[in-house]
């Protein structure tokens, strides 16, 4: 399970049974009425505002755990395998 609609992402172990912060803050703002996380077979990626209210994707990595920015790296949501091809 994974909460980040607040500054750091949140990560839970179900086996240990127990919840992990990402060692940064999140590179993306703050706001659960807009952040959207997908799993893929990447991992888990936040569609999600920038400081300047554009949006972008985001690699959530639960084994540092950290965030990584521009999980897309400049490409489209249909272009990362395992994402829906209308949005997430």
């Amino acid at each position: 399970m994974v909460f980040a609609a607040h500054d750091y992402s949140y990560f839970f172990d179900p086996v240990r049974g127990a919840w992990t912060r990402a060692q940064q803050p999140n590179p993306f703002r703050s706001n659960m009425y807009v952040t959207t996380l997908c799993t893929t077979r990447q991992g888990v990626v936040a569609w999600a505002e920038h400081v300047s209210y554009a949006t972008s994707l985001f690699l959530l990595d639960a084994k540092g755990p950290d965030v990584e920015q521009d999980a897309a790296q400049g490409k489209t949501a249909a272009s990362l395998r395992g994402l829906p091809r209308h949005g997430l």
